[in-house]
């Protein structure tokens, strides 16, 4: 019986000590989440305001879970910064994650290279870009 009763509470305490370590775990894959976003949002430049002389590139960006969001960059940015504002929104282009894709004509952003401008990448005056999980 007391052998019992050792091995239930040893086990007992595995299980609380497992459950410790996973929430650890989770909290630091949240914390470093959110290390990545805040770190993203000071590489996007500030929205232009409205009425700006600059030429302006009206994006419009459908997340994977179907949301819409709307932002406006100068067209002389360079195309990485759509990445930068996407990893804002929580959702990585870096390793793969996630693909920036435009439609007409189909392709992906990522074979754009990254000093090249809004303008240049013919996103300019408007486009939808569409956030898509690999």
């Amino acid at each position: 019986d007391q052998q019992k009763e050792r091995e239930r509470r040893e086990a007992a305490r595995e299980a609380e000590e497992a459950q410790r370590r996973a929430e650890e775990e989770e909290e630091l894959a949240r914390l470093k989440e959110e290390a990545e976003r805040t770190d993203a949002a000071l590489l996007v430049p500030p929205e232009p305001q409205t009425g700006c002389s600059d030429p302006v590139a009206r994006l419009q960006f459908r997340l994977p879970d179907g949301t819409r969001v709307h932002r406006r960059f100068l067209a002389k940015e360079p195309v990485r910064v759509i990445a930068h504002f996407v990893a804002s929104l929580g959702f990585s282009v870096a390793g793969g994650a996630h693909k920036l894709l435009l439609n007409f004509p189909k392709r992906d952003l990522a074979d754009t290279p990254d000093a090249t401008t809004l303008q240049d990448a013919k996103l300019f005056p408007q486009e939808t870009i569409f956030v898509q999980e690999e």
